[in-house]
């Protein structure tokens, strides 16, 4: 991690993904929220194929959308500063 963007990214994941497996939230940011659901989906797909060879899972908790304040992150990508290609002027 050579930025405080890299740090903020990495940070928000692993608070994202506590936030996920322990209470069943998904963040308000829908491009976050993409990850969230798809892990859902392999989730559910995991626990169908046990279920089938007669093993016994705990059931996952029901989603729910993050506390009203959770906020979606700013888009820093679009508000970070232009750079030139190179052989521009």
């Amino acid at each position: 991690m050579t930025s405080i963007l890299e740090r903020l990214k990495m940070m928000t994941s692993v608070v994202d993904w506590y936030c996920f497996w322990l209470k069943g939230e998904i963040p308000p940011d829908p491009e976050r929220a993409k990850r969230w659901n798809r892990l859902r989906k392999m989730q559910e797909a995991v626990i169908t194929e046990q279920a089938a060879k007669g093993v016994k899972m705990a059931p996952l908790p029901p989603l729910v959308p993050a506390p009203s304040w959770v906020k979606p992150l700013p888009n820093f990508d679009a508000t970070a500063p232009k750079t030139k290609a190179s052989g521009e002027n």
